[in-house]
């Protein structure tokens, strides 16, 4: 983590293979979820 304002805290990327529109962002009972189209080839 970095104390920068300006650099982004969090980074999102698949194990493997490819990710696509990331989007239905929440947060539920404190715990912030993140959903996104995924390709593992």
């Amino acid at each position: 983590m970095t104390n920068d304002s300006w650099t982004p805290q969090f980074h999102l990327f698949p194990p493997q293979g490819w990710m696509n529109d990331p989007n239905g962002l929440c947060q539920f009972k404190s715990v912030y979820h993140a959903f996104y189209q995924y390709t593992p080839e």
